[in-house]
């Protein structure tokens, strides 16, 4: 099912191939849902709002690509060389815009496509890293990966 608002804002969609894997949702954001945290919006300028906002202690509140790979690297995640599906790893890309801030992140999945959140809207899978490519998130900056099957603690994420 093609949907026009997602293709008039990610036109290389179209080209690389995309499914809508879920409906609009106002929470998880891209952050959470590759966290596997369905209950926050991750945002490091909305903490302290009641409800449904996290951002974790310790790391700055702030969208550099630096701070995004410091967040995903509590979580075991290590920056890697590209997304190439590997045996026994699971991998993110981190998307950032020209000033270096990071926009938005993405997950492998288990069939080598790629899984996104597009804030409080749908998910989605692409076949690929570039088809969210463009003037929203930017472009793929930095993969990271870890090992496969671990299991990341929400005991902190209460709001």
């Amino acid at each position: 099912m093609r949907d026009p608002e997602i293709e008039e804002e990610f036109p290389a969609l179209r080209a690389d191939g995309y499914a809508i894997a879920s409906p609009e949702t106002p929470t998880p954001n891209c952050i959470g849902w590759v966290l596997g945290d369905h209950g926050h919006f991750w945002d490091p300028q909305l903490v302290g709002f009641k409800g449904m906002y996290y951002w974790p202690p310790g790391i700055p509140r702030d969208d550099r690509l630096v701070t995004w790979i410091q967040l995903f690297g509590l979580f075991g995640y290590r920056e890697c060389a590209g997304p190439g599906q590997e045996a026994g790893l699971e991998k993110i890309v981190i998307y950032a815009d020209d000033s270096g801030d990071a926009q938005h992140v993405a997950k492998q999945l288990e069939t080598g496509e790629w899984g996104s959140k597009l804030g409080s809207d749908k998910d989605i899978s692409h076949a690929t890293p570039e088809g969210l490519r463009g003037s929203r998130y930017g472009r793929p900056a930095t993969f990271m990966s870890r090992q496969s099957g671990v299991v990341t603690s929400q005991e902190n994420a209460d709001g």
